[in-house]
């Protein structure tokens, strides 16, 4: 590694132990935008002692979420993982009992993932510029009694999911619209 990319990498470092420090005084770790390709392993050593409320991961590189991030970061109310490379996320979080909101827009996801049905207090789910095209757990959504607002804009739903998802009126549910979603559907069939 040259002096260059050494450098770039230690001021990298110093500001995600500044963002933990801060994390520390106010319960909420801010990460974004940190270009991490992975979650930190020293966050947990690091945070060992802090009950964090609020998570934001956006605007990385992530392509996973560790397995032990739910066990750690159980008391979060808001988790921001959007503008990253995410294809899954594990069921770990599910020991987040008190989840209100999460963003996993603009990430790879194929459909939302299972553990977002075990969020039993979510109030805002936004997965919007996804690569959804069909979402086979369209009645775990429905059956998550505090949601309010779901934004799946700009996913290439097929057209008989789109139409199960206007369906829904249980809570707002923002889509685009469906000359838009069906013209994404036959760009992502390519």
């Amino acid at each position: 590694m040259d002096f260059v990319n050494l450098k770039v990498a230690g001021k990298a470092v110093t500001r995600v132990v500044k963002r933990c420090d801060l994390a520390k005084q106010n319960k909420k770790l801010d990460l974004s935008q940190c270009l991490l390709h992975s979650f930190p392993e020293a966050i947990f050593f690091i945070l060992r002692e802090t009950n964090c409320f609020d998570c934001n991961l956006s605007q990385n590189l992530l392509k996973s979420i560790p397995a032990k991030f739910g066990l750690k970061f159980k008391f979060l109310v808001s988790l921001d993982l959007s503008r990253n490379n995410l294809t899954t996320l594990p069921e770990s979080l599910r020991e987040i009992t008190q989840l209100r909101r999460i963003d996993i827009s603009c990430n790879s996801f194929n459909d939302l993932p299972s553990v977002i049905f075990g969020f039993k207090k979510l109030t805002h789910l936004n997965a919007q510029q996804n690569y959804i095209q069909e979402l086979e757990h369209i009645d775990d959504l429905t059956k998550l009694e505090h949601l309010q607002m779901v934004n799946l804009l700009t996913n290439p739903f097929n057209e008989v999911t789109y139409k199960r998802l206007k369906e829904i009126r249980k809570f707002l549910i923002i889509l685009s619209p469906q000359e838009e979603t069906a013209r994404l559907h036959r760009l992502e069939q390519l």
